[in-house]
């Protein structure tokens, strides 16, 4: 007999939900199997490039059928090909950098489709601010959303994440457009479910 879905489509962050443990990461592999199996779609939506990503997919051999990447920013299919996409805008994104210039103890990391790249006055899809400083974190959250209110959504993320012996916060900024509920929504309107 075959189960009748009750979900035509499933979404789940990779980072501390698909990924916790190799064990954790075992089980949930074979449950995407059985979803996909019944005829469901499920969609990996993450923080990470696509770069990052696909890294992880290839190494775990994760089943999908679609990739939310850099928070919403963008939407891939089966076959790694953008389907859409929210950009911040150029002048936006200048703005932005010379806001963040007058911080100090924070990295600045640009993102287009691929992955990490050095800015040249254009169009990207994540701006990612990492510091070990919990506070000016919190700090640029709240000014970003301020200064910028009609354009980007920041959101501090990870706090205290450990990595490269270093604790660190990290900062994203999408397009307001851009975000994980809107690039589901989005999905979900181009996939015609409601």
């Amino acid at each position: 007999m075959i189960e009748k879905i009750k979900k035509q489509i499933v979404c789940s962050d990779y980072d501390g939900t698909i990924y916790i443990t190799e064990e954790n990461m075992e089980k949930n592999i074979k449950e995407i199997k059985k979803y996909r199996a019944l005829g469901g779609k499920f969609v990996i939506v993450t923080g990470r490039s696509r770069t990052s990503v696909k890294g992880v997919i290839e190494e775990y051999n994760i089943p999908y059928d679609y990739i939310i990447s850099n928070n919403g920013a963008v939407i891939y299919n089966k076959n790694m090909e953008k389907i859409y996409d929210q950009p911040i805008k150029s002048n936006i994104s200048d703005k932005i950098l010379k806001y963040l210039k007058t911080k100090k103890n924070i990295e600045i990391y640009f993102y287009d489709e691929e992955d990490k790249i050095k800015y040249h006055n254009q169009e990207l899809l994540k701006i990612r601010i990492i510091t070990q400083d919990y506070e000016l974190a919190q700090i640029i959250e709240d000014e970003v959303n301020r200064l910028f209110k009609n354009d980007v959504i920041a959101h501090a993320a990870f706090p205290r994440m450990y990595y490269d012996n270093k604790d660190f916060v990290i900062v994203d900024i999408v397009s307001k457009k851009a975000g994980k509920e809107n690039a589901i929504k989005k999905l979900s309107e181009i996939l015609n479910i409601e």
